[in-house]
């Protein structure tokens, strides 16, 4: 459905992207494990997250609750991203629209 991506340097540093699935707007993305840019990708990645949360909301982020994930569920929340199930290893977040 929607695309975004950030680059720094020519590199690709972040890409999401939202899909409509099962009856649910999901996020994914992909983060280069060496961003330097924390703030910038913080920054950008809120705003676009908003500007589809504005358009399709809400939107989901699913993933497993694994010690390899602790940094993506606390950046997902840091997003805005609130829990709201965790089952059978899975947690749920969601993205509700402003307002």
């Amino acid at each position: 459905m929607e695309s975004s991506g950030i680059v720094v340097d020519g590199r690709p540093v972040y890409m999401a992207h939202l899909v409509y699935s099962e009856g649910k707007y999901e996020l994914w993305t992909v983060v280069n494990k060496n961003v330097k840019e924390q703030f910038t990708l913080f920054k950008e990645s809120k705003k676009k997250i908003n500007e589809w949360a504005d358009m399709y909301s809400p939107i989901v982020s699913m993933m497993e609750d694994i010690e390899e994930n602790k940094p993506n569920i606390a950046w997902t929340k840091k997003l805005g991203f609130k829990e709201v199930d965790r089952t059978d290893n899975i947690i749920t977040m969601v993205f509700e629209k402003r307002g």
